[in-house]
């Protein structure tokens, strides 16, 4: 099995390396991989998500340490140690030495499982509304904010030899389409996710077709033509390979 994990921050948010965060492990004969897409609603507030995601990562593989193995465990007793303000979504994957995948979806960070050009299994997003997703965090006082991890959604399924796990922030597939996808990992040669990172980023840029996102604005009556152009967002993503 081989794990890879890039990221690409908005180029308004290089200088705190984006508000996105990552992490992959082992422990217990297991995998862990987690992709946290930071809620950029509390720069309005002056406080920089990216602290928060920070401690939730660093928290998030303490808690595997200590014994958790579920991804709600794990996240909510995270969640109970960190000390700063701010709320995410995520994607996270438990892979054990079996094979068997417990996927873990909050908000409308994605995964996306591949064999060769078939599409195994694809999440929705999970939102409130749209562009308003699930997320959890913390408050300034200290209380907690949002949903509950326990609100998540569960897949579960096997892997084969030849299948690929890639779990991204929105950023991903806000900016590319499902095919576009599938070409740039079939045509990647070296580091797949860092080759997906790049191509979302160049889409996000562009400015002559409408991207995933805002074709979904336009189907859901939020836009009164369709918007062309990219959307400029943090952009993450880790790939599995079996």
């Amino acid at each position: 099995m081989n794990i890879e994990g890039y990221t690409i921050p908005h180029d308004d948010k290089q200088y705190i390396g984006g508000e996105d965060g990552y992490f992959f492990t082992e422990n217990n004969n297991k995998v862990y991989a987690c992709v946290f897409d930071g809620v950029g609603y509390w720069r309005k507030k002056n406080i920089e998500v990216k602290d928060f995601v920070n401690q939730l990562t660093y928290f998030s593989i303490k808690s595997i340490e200590n014994g958790h193995q579920t991804p709600e465990i794990i996240l909510e007793d995270a969640l109970n140690h960190v000390s700063k303000v701010g709320s995410t979504t995520a994607i996270f994957v438990i892979i054990d030495n079996q094979h068997n995948a417990l996927i873990y979806q909050i908000g409308d960070a994605g995964l996306l499982a591949l064999k060769g050009e078939q599409v195994i299994l694809q999440t929705d997003p999970q939102q409130h509304q749209f562009n308003l997703p699930y997320q959890f965090g913390k408050n300034q006082d200290g209380s907690f904010h949002g949903d509950s991890p326990n609100e998540g959604l569960f897949y579960r399924m096997k892997l084969e030899d030849g299948y690929k796990l890639i779990l991204g922030s929105d950023g991903l597939f806000d900016n590319l389409k499902i095919n576009e996808i599938i070409k740039t990992v079939s045509e990647s040669e070296g580091d797949i996710a860092e080759a997906l990172c790049q191509k979302a980023y160049q889409k996000s840029k562009q400015t002559t077709e409408p991207v995933p996102f805002y074709q979904e604005a336009y189907r859901e009556k939020l836009t009164d033509s369709l918007v062309v152009g990219g959307k400029q967002d943090d952009i993450t993503c880790i790939v599995v390979e079996v």
